[in-house]
């Protein structure tokens, strides 16, 4: 989930990130093809892949039903995602 830049500071990967890479490309699955498996408008995962758009529990459960991993580590990334992101716009305290 974590990549390591030169600072030594990991930057999570998004999920849409993870489900594009890990998922779908090696599926040789399209966007539109991953929509109709998860039951969910194909606007959804363009949303999520482009990181426009956050996970939501139900879809995570739908991703997990389908792509494997639990529901918890989906939604465990788009946290670790939002933590981040907010970290770097100096918005939260870094821990």
């Amino acid at each position: 989930v974590f990549v390591m830049p030169a600072a030594d500071h990991p930057v999570p990967r998004h999920p849409g990130r993870i489900l594009l890479e890990d998922y779908l490309i090696p599926m040789r699955l399209s966007q539109y093809d991953a929509a109709k498996r998860l039951y969910a408008p194909e606007s959804t995962v363009n949303g999520v892949v482009a990181g426009t758009e956050k996970l939501t529990w139900s879809l995570a459960k739908r991703m997990s039903a389908v792509f494997g991993k639990t529901p918890k580590f989906w939604m465990e990334s788009q946290r670790a995602w939002d933590k981040w992101r907010l970290e770097q716009a100096g918005d939260l305290p870094a821990v």
